[in-house]
């Protein structure tokens, strides 16, 4: 009976963990799934999976790429670097077991997780993958994102602003999204609930359940109710850049992207630098708020640093 239980058992994590494949594959060929990898296979399966996991993650370490910037994986390389991913031993074409061991415990080492090794000779590309899948399958339960959904001042069925809350990444920021009736080309109505749309802000990695919702004016107040309290866009996409304050008042128009600065950009972290709310603000908030979390939890995770 105890076998039959693990052997259920690992059929089901295999399944949670096939959720992925498509995504971090890419436009690999099936048929070549069984060759050797290489560097450059390991580099840009960990770029997805870091995509899928930590999206819109600014930079973590100054660092450069041990390719020409001409290469087509230079940019690949340059963020895994970047994000301390990419080991001095690294190279693009070989790819040594111990190598691909570095990278991805790495990445594991960011959710204090570790991963046994499944392979002990050069890997397959197909390897690769099963274990990115694996390590994603393992940490994405435990992420605990929070969507903040803003209604319009207006028109409470329509989306004026949505973003994720990441308190829990190596990098805590406010992952702000294009509005949907912009980058879908349809308008993603809230008439259904805040539940309905919580799918367009997930992904293969994790579920977004928790949320916060509110009119767009009393969303901002929960980061710039302070004055003395400063937005700050850390990291585009799709082009990375050198962080820069929003000019004071015009936050709401970065947020809903309706600033001109934000033509042509789909996502962005930012940062509040600064005193966030107080306690005595977030408890004149909250009877404003419609949230699935409870009270402590929801002033406990305002008032996080």
């Amino acid at each position: 009976m105890r076998v039959l239980l693990a052997l259920a058992l690992l059929v089901a994590g295999w399944g949670v963990a096939q959720r992925c494949l498509p995504e971090l594959r890419g436009d690999t060929d099936l048929g070549s799934l069984s060759q050797p990898a290489s560097g450059r296979d390991a580099a840009r399966y960990l770029r997805r999976a870091v995509e899928l996991l930590e999206p819109v993650l600014p930079q973590l370490a100054s660092a450069a790429a041990p390719l020409s910037p001409e290469d087509p994986d230079y940019e690949t390389v340059r963020l895994l670097a970047q994000h301390r991913l990419l080991p001095a031993e690294w190279q693009p074409e070989a790819l040594p077991v111990t190598v691909w061991r570095e990278m991805l415990g790495r990445l594991a080492a960011w959710y204090g997780v570790s991963i046994a090794p499944t392979f002990a000779v050069p890997p397959t590309r197909w390897q690769l993958l099963s274990e990115l899948s694996l390590l994603i399958a393992r940490v994405g339960p435990s992420l605990k994102p929070v969507a903040l959904v803003a209604s319009d001042e207006h028109n409470r069925q329509r989306v004026a602003f949505w973003a994720l809350i990441r308190n829990d990444s190596v990098y805590p920021r406010l992952i702000v999204v294009r509005p949907p009736f912009d980058r879908l080309r349809e308008t993603v109505s809230l008439q259904r609930g805040v539940a309905a749309v919580l799918p367009y802000l997930s992904t293969c990695a994790n579920e977004v359940r928790r949320y916060i919702f509110a009119p767009a004016p009393i969303a901002r107040r929960l980061f710039l109710a302070n004055n003395e309290a400063r937005m700050v866009i850390v990291e585009l996409e799709p082009s990375s850049l050198e962080p820069w304050y929003v000019p004071e008042g015009e936050e709401l128009a970065y947020l809903t992207f309706e600033h001109a600065a934000l033509d042509g950009y789909q996502r962005f972290a930012a940062l509040f630098i600064g005193p966030g709310p107080s306690l005595p603000t977030v408890l004149r908030l909250l009877p404003q708020l419609r949230t699935n979390m409870g009270p402590r939890e929801i002033i406990d995770f305002v008032m996080s640093p």
